[in-house]
């Protein structure tokens, strides 16, 4: 047997091995060829050629790769000779083994899963991998496994030569929840040959070893009423375990069980509807439990038959449904009935009564819904028809189009003048609504005169009797079996007109509802005293001090009224002052005006004087008589020893006199009208008048003494062209 050794990688038609044989015959008959018998699968890597006599070479015919270790194939060497002779060999040709193959991870899953509460040394996956190389080393392969997410991590490991991939630290989903890991295999050839790489999610899986429990103690939620399998809120409970199902139920109803259900995952539903308005359904407290309803899982392979899971723990909390109020309620008038009075000095604007309040209107509803919401309107209106035919062409006001009007706020007022000579009733329907619906009721409203007023005097406070009044007369008029209607309320007036803030007067009239009329106060008052036995409880409950007539005090409303008239009164009295005044002005003015003009000569009648005398600015030099400006009252004083060279004298002492007398006699006083605008030959000064005339005057009798030609030219000198006044008095 021959022997042969060859690499697997050795290159197809590599020639490996020559053989060689002998012959003892001669010539052709010594001649051989060499050929490979019985050619199989196994046998056909190999093949032979005759390279000479006597030799033949075996070569590859095709890759040794997927060979055994070895081979063994039988030459035979035929001679040339008849008949032909053969003998043959065998060749044992060993393959080695060359390290060509990388391995080959076998099947590994993208994720694993291990119970967090797996014992140290537990399995969790076998990793397997194949190389096709023949031998050892180059066929044996080891596993690397390394932890990529979380870092640095050694809570799992891997056996190199097995694959076994296991637990070597507790776990906890709380703390890592997963491992990112890849692995891979390594050949032990030359040199190593590594497989691909392949990540690997090995998941913690939670085990149910925790009981879940509320978030809270108290759920509060509400719910609108009238509402009907409609979802209301979420209790919220929590379970550490991550992969368990929580369900939930409702513990204790208290009688509420057909009204409310919960489901799986804690909404709570409202079934039927709920009335607010029902004081057991405001508010609706009931409590809830939580338990675990997972299904149940073995976990004993990894974690040991000791392990117990907690399926049966569960928690309670308790929940408030508070019922939302809706506007299902319509408002209602709580009497159908009302009496109301007008004071006949009331102007249009005055507030009648005011029925936007729970004092008149009921709603069930709270006030959002309620009292927010009620709109009011005039029905109709109706009056006496003596009253209609005194309110014929009487005045109204602006705040509708008839006597009394109706605001959407319930606001009564006013709109219509009225004497006092007036009396009668209106009939009036009023209608309140929201979107629930309406309700009417219908007021008599009396026209109050004075004399009908009564005073009820209460201790406390306006505001303190505001909020009881109709209470208050309500119980006067079931003790008296008489109606007593509001009118107005103000503080407490003493007599002396002082504010007493702790008392209060509550003015009010009373009617006859048998008759329609109101009583006057003095009836009125005689009827409380026959019924004063019947009052004695209502005025000691109500701290009620007097009931009189109302004549004695002025309403505050009043107040305003009064001091207007004090007002227009003082107003006349300053005009009336201002006219006697102007009157006086300008009659003082025209006795001026007439005193001038008879004061004044003309130029011609100047000029009829010269060369007789000297004369004063002033004076009238034509009359019969003494000039009444400078004679009136007591004679006046003579002055002989003035200085007529004085600048500040206009006296008439100034005046050579003397001189005077032989002429003023001679000539009749006469009137001339003084016309300082029209001559041509006046001018206007505007130096001071008395200044000019006195300065003037100094001159000219300077000149009388020295010159008797100066003197005339004095009397010619027209000084009304210096004074520019209309009045001139001396």
């Amino acid at each position: 047997m021959l022997r042969k050794e060859t690499p697997e990688n050795t290159a197809v038609g590599t020639e490996i091995y020559i053989v060689t044989a002998t012959d003892a015959d001669e010539g052709d008959n010594a001649n051989v060829t060499f050929s490979i018998a019985a050619k199989t699968n196994d046998s056909d890597y190999f093949d032979i050629i005759n390279a000479g006599k006597n030799e033949g070479r075996v070569f590859i015919a095709r890759s040794l790769d997927d060979i055994e270790e070895w081979r063994n194939i039988t030459v035979i060497a035929t001679d040339h000779g008849t008949p032909r002779r053969s003998s043959n060999t065998t060749l044992h040709i060993v393959v080695l083994d060359v390290n060509l193959q990388a391995p080959m991870l076998g099947y590994v899953p993208e994720t694993i899963k291990v119970f967090e509460c797996a014992r140290i040394g537990t399995e969790i996956f076998r990793i397997n991998a194949t190389d096709k190389d023949k031998t050892s080393p180059n066929k044996d392969v080891h596993f690397n496994m390394s932890i990529i997410q979380p870092q640095n991590n050694k809570d799992i490991q891997i056996n190199k030569i097995s694959g076994q991939v296991f637990v070597v630290a507790n776990l906890s989903v709380a703390n890592i929840s997963s491992y990112k890991v890849q692995v891979m295999a390594v050949d032990q050839g030359t040199p190593n040959l590594t497989s691909s790489l392949k990540m690997l999610d090995i998941l913690v899986d939670d085990v149910n070893d925790q009981p879940p429990s509320f978030v809270k103690r108290w759920f509060s939620f509400s719910v609108e009423e009238g509402e009907r399998n409609k979802t209301i809120d979420q209790v919220v409970a929590f379970d550490p375990d991550k992969n368990s199902n929580s369900c939930f139920a409702i513990k204790d109803l208290s009688g509420y069980r057909e009204y409310f259900t919960i489901n799986k995952t804690g909404y709570i539903v409202v079934e039927e509807p709920l009335d607010r308005e029902n004081e057991s359904q405001k508010i609706i407290t009931f409590e809830v439990k939580v338990y675990d309803c997972t299904e149940v899982v073995n976990v004993s392979e990894q974690c040991g038959n000791s392990y117990k899971l907690k399926y049966n723990s569960s928690d309670t909390a308790n929940v408030t449904i508070t019922v939302l109020d809706i506007d299902d309620n319509r408002p209602e008038f709580k009497e159908k009935h009302l009496r109301a009075g007008i004071r006949t000095k009331s102007e249009p604007g005055k507030e009648i009564l005011e029925l936007k309040s729970p004092i008149y209107v009921s709603d069930k509803d709270l006030p959002r819904n309620g009292i927010d919401k009620w709109f009011f309107e005039k029905v109709s209106l109706t009056m006496e028809p003596k009253l209609a035919k005194m309110l014929n062409g009487q005045k109204s006001g602006e705040g509708c189009k008839d006597t009394i009007c109706v605001t959407g706020n319930g606001t009564i007022v006013n709109n219509m003048w009225y004497t006092q000579d007036m009396t009668g009733f209106f009939n009036l329907s009023v209608r309140v609504n929201d979107s629930a619906g309406n309700d009417t009721t219908y007021i008599l409203i009396f026209l109050i005169a004075d004399s009908q007023v009564l005073k009820m005097t209460i201790l406390g406070s306006r505001t303190a009797v505001a909020s009881i009044k109709n209470e208050i007369l309500s119980e006067c008029s079931n003790k008296t079996e008489l109606s007593f209607v509001y009118d107005s309320i103000a503080d407490h007036i003493t007599d002396d007109g002082s504010v007493e803030s702790f008392k209060t007067d509550l003015f009010f009239h009373i009617d006859d509802p048998m008759n329609n009329r109101v009583l006057s106060a003095e009836e009125a008052k005689r009827l409380l005293d026959t019924n004063a036995d019947k009052l004695i409880d209502v005025r000691l409950n109500r701290s009620i001090i007097s009931i009189e007539s109302s004549l004695k005090s002025v309403l505050p409303e009043n107040e305003s009224t009064k001091t207007i008239y004090v007002m227009a009164a003082v107003i006349a009295l300053l005009a009336l002052v201002n006219l006697i005044v102007g009157y006086m002005f300008f009659s003082s003015t025209n006795r001026y005006k007439r005193k001038l003009r008879a004061a004044m000569p003309t130029e011609k009648e100047m000029n009829t004087l010269k060369n007789n005398v000297s004369a004063a600015p002033g004076c009238n030099l034509f009359a019969n008589r003494e000039n009444p400006l400078l004679s009136a009252g007591p004679e006046p004083p003579r002055y002989d020893e003035i200085d007529t060279k004085s600048h500040n004298s206009l006296d008439e002492n100034e005046v050579d006199d003397t001189k005077i007398e032989t002429w003023k006699h001679e000539l009749e006083e006469r009137e001339i009208t003084l016309d300082i605008y029209g001559e041509e030959y006046y001018s206007t000064i505007t130096t001071d008048p008395l200044e000019a005339a006195l300065r003037e005057h100094d001159t000219q009798m300077q000149a009388a003494i020295n010159k008797q030609d100066d003197a005339n030219e004095f009397v010619n000198y027209d000084f009304l062209h210096e004074l520019d006044l209309e009045t001139t008095e001396i």
